[in-house]
């Protein structure tokens, strides 16, 4: 018990303190009108506008921005708390290191976030220029609602956006497809508005293509807009009309199958860091119940290695429910004493090794809100489980596979783009053969279990990889 607590308490403020040492500085989008200006603050100088540009982090500042042939202008930043980033992030280690966290932040002044600005202008002027000419273009997800050929028309773009920009260098749609997906823009949505100043600082640049695709007949009408991203203002819009034979991959139910299995497949492996117990009832009135054993071995700490299916960290304003189809995979290993509740103990001078494997696939309803999500998920699925009993008088294992219930409840939470939190509980019933087997060997009397349960609740922290679908989808449908 100690080994697993110093352990979680050391993993959970190095977690917390991340936040902390990461974010000391804020890059914010700052332009003016006309560009060009020097920013400071107080006599540090920041950096030239427009730019995403990196203040410290504190309770406010005041920015000075300087411009020859113009007077100096001066702007107050506001903030606000940073409730996902630093309390709720924080919240998840509560036990283990958060009300440190929290100090700490404070302190330091990591707390805070600062709030947007609007264009500065110098001379008072109402209509705000857009940079001219664009010096660096990123393609979004074309909007459709098949996402292949969202992703064929995004090739076509930048073809034709190479020699249409020939002055300016356009990002390959491959190389920041990932990184729009983590902030929720896929070929159905964009990003919410709020939180595109974050996705366009690590986009780095200074413009970004946004299309709509219709389908006219035999043609593929492409609807595109060039939009500034310090302004936020429209700079161009073009039509081009690409014929449907261009295409490899048309709508059937082949193709819409084999896209939405690699939609839902598994993008985040999960260490759970739990405390199990089971109970089983057997046929001669007895009871047992089981709690995990506490030993000094790896196992005491890690009891559950996961695979889960994830959205993206979508970053939103507001709450959205979410209804849909998620495959289960998981294992553990726990080691287990049992007591009676009723009847006569047999097992006392036994430990019993349990590890299972469970795959399934089920509904989850979900809330997303701004400071995480919150689910529940219940599966049919398939368990598979190897037992042994363990004593000084004899040793006895069994095994067996049958079809049985998953059901999770938990709060999930994106600590960075990759770190994903998990506080969970945790349901699923087990196949009784292997325990009637191991039971009745080690009392002497014939047992038939007719039902196990083993339950867990505790902490899960998850490392999120969303490129293997992105690779099975350029596997299967290369474009």
């Amino acid at each position: 018990m100690i080994q697993r607590t110093l352990f979680l308490i050391g993993i959970g403020f190095i977690l917390c303190s991340c936040t902390t040492i990461k974010s000391h500085e804020q890059r914010v989008k700052l332009a003016t009108d006309p560009e060009g200006a020097r920013v400071y603050l107080g006599d540090k100088f920041l950096g030239t506008t427009p730019g995403f540009i990196s203040i410290p982090r504190q309770r406010s500042a005041t920015l000075r921005f300087e411009k020859p042939g113009y007077p100096k202008i001066t702007r107050k930043l506001e903030t606000t708390y940073r409730w996902g980033d630093s309390f709720f992030s924080d919240f998840v280690w509560f036990i283990y290191g958060a009300p440190i966290a929290w100090g700490v932040d404070y302190l330091s002044g990591t707390i805070w976030d600062y709030d947007k600005i609007d264009v500065i202008t110098f001379d008072g002027k109402k209509e705000i220029q857009p940079l001219s000419p664009p010096k660096s273009i990123a393609i979004a997800p074309p909007q459709n609602e098949s996402v292949l050929l969202s992703n064929e028309v995004a090739q076509r773009i930048f073809s034709i956006s190479q020699k249409r920009f020939s002055n300016s260098l356009v990002e390959d749609f491959n190389e920041n497809h990932e990184l729009f997906g983590q902030y929720g823009w896929d070929n159905r949505e964009k990003t919410q508005k709020y939180f595109q100043d974050d996705l366009f600082n690590e986009l780095n640049v200074t413009h970004v293509l946004e299309s709509q695709t219709t389908r006219v007949k035999d043609q593929i009408k492409v609807e595109s807009k060039l939009v500034d991203v310090f302004t936020g203002q429209e700079v161009e819009s073009y039509s081009d009309k690409l014929p449907v034979s261009a295409f490899k991959y048309s709508e059937s139910f082949l193709t819409d199958a084999l896209n939405y299995l690699i939609s839902v497949c598994p993008n985040t492996i999960s260490f759970d860091f739990a405390t199990p117990g089971a109970s089983m009832y057997a046929s001669n009135n007895y009871t047992y119940v089981g709690a995990a054993e506490t030993t000094s071995s790896a196992i005491s700490i890690i009891n559950g290695i996961g695979l889960k299916s994830l959205d993206s960290p979508k970053f939103q304003k507001g709450i959205s429910g979410v209804i849909k189809l998620i495959p289960i995979i998981t294992t553990s290993y726990n080691r287990y004493n049992l007591s009676a509740a009723s009847g006569t103990n047999y097992a006392s001078n036994y430990n019993f090794d349990w590890a299972t494997i469970i795959a399934g696939f089920g509904p989850e309803v979900g809330l997303i809100t701004t400071i995480g999500y919150f689910y529940t998920e219940l599966a049919p699925s398939l368990s598979m489980n190897w037992i042994t009993a363990n004593s000084t008088l004899q040793n006895t294992s069994a095994r067996g596979t049958a079809f049985a219930l998953f059901g999770e409840v938990g709060y999930s939470m994106f600590a960075s783009s990759r770190i994903n939190l998990r506080l969970f509980t945790r349901i699923q019933t087990s196949p009784t053969d292997p325990w009637s087997q191991v039971l009745t060997q080690i009392s002497g009397i014939p047992t038939y279990v007719q039902s196990v349960t083993q339950t867990t609740a505790g902490l899960s922290i998850g490392y999120y990889f969303p490129e293997d679908r992105i690779i099975l989808r350029r596997a299967f449908f290369p474009y």
